[in-house]
C-alpha cells in the first residue's frame, strides 16, 4: 500500500484492485481510463477527479494512450467518489508549490 506519486502516468493495461494506506484525490489530467471502485464504475477524462479514500479498493483498466494523473492528498473524507473541474491545468500547477492549496481549489 504505497502513496502514489504526485504526478503519474498510467501506462496501458489493467491495474488490479488495490488499495491505498492513505486517501488522495487523482486529477487526470490528459487521457483517459475506466475507474472502478467502491463509489462505483466509469470512464474518466481529463479535468474529471476521483476521490479515493483510505483502504478503498479500486481497480484502473487504462487503453492504449494512457493517461496522466495528479494526486492529491485528500484532507478529509467526501460524501461523493467522482467530480470534475474546469481548470485540471491549474489546479496542477498550483500543486507544484502548494499542495493543500490545489485541493481548496478542487473544494471550492
Amino acid at each position: 500500500m504505497i502513496a502514489p506519486p504526485l504526478r503519474q502516468t498510467l501506462a496501458c493495461g489493467e491495474l488490479a484492485r488495490h488499495r491505498h494506506a492513505d486517501g488522495y484525490l487523482a486529477v487526470v489530467l490528459s487521457g483517459g481510463y475506466e475507474e472502478a471502485g467502491e463509489a462505483g464504475r466509469r470512464w474518466v477524462g481529463a479535468g474529471d477527479v476521483i476521490a479515493h479514500h483510505a483502504f478503498e479498493a479500486h481497480l484502473n483498466r487504462v487503453p492504449g494512450p494512457g493517461a496522466v494523473v495528479l494526486n492529491l492528498p485528500l484532507l478529509r473524507p467526501l460524501g461523493c467518489g467522482f467530480g470534475r473541474t474546469s481548470d485540471p491545468d491549474g489546479v496542477a500547477r498550483t500543486a507544484e508549490r502548494d499542495p493543500p492549496a490545489a485541493v481548496a481549489l478542487l473544494e471550492a
